[in-house]
């Protein structure tokens, strides 16, 4: 699942620009804004799967799975972090 993952989030975020750039579908995103927040969702959803995926890939038997779930959302958390006050 680390493998597929990041290929999933390079074709979302390849659909994610062509909505916001493309001339019909960016009228259609700037007239409905639920459509950016869902893509938004979206994609916060698939980096933090991918972490989770890394993180369960990396750690095997040695924790828990709440505890798995507990620092993908930490490790997910921090990133963005990091790449919203960095960019």
């Amino acid at each position: 699942m680390y493998i597929i993952m990041p290929v999933i989030i390079f074709v979302s975020l390849v659909v994610v620009f062509v909505f916001f750039l493309a001339g019909p579908l960016s009228e259609i995103t700037q007239s409905n804004r639920w459509v950016i927040y869902m893509l938004i969702y979206y994609v916060l959803f698939l980096i933090n799967a991918t972490v989770l995926a890394l993180i369960h890939k990396a750690k095997k038997d040695t924790i828990s799975n709440e505890n798995k779930i507990g620092y993908s959302f930490v490790w997910t958390s921090l990133g963005l972090l990091v790449v919203i006050f960095i960019l």
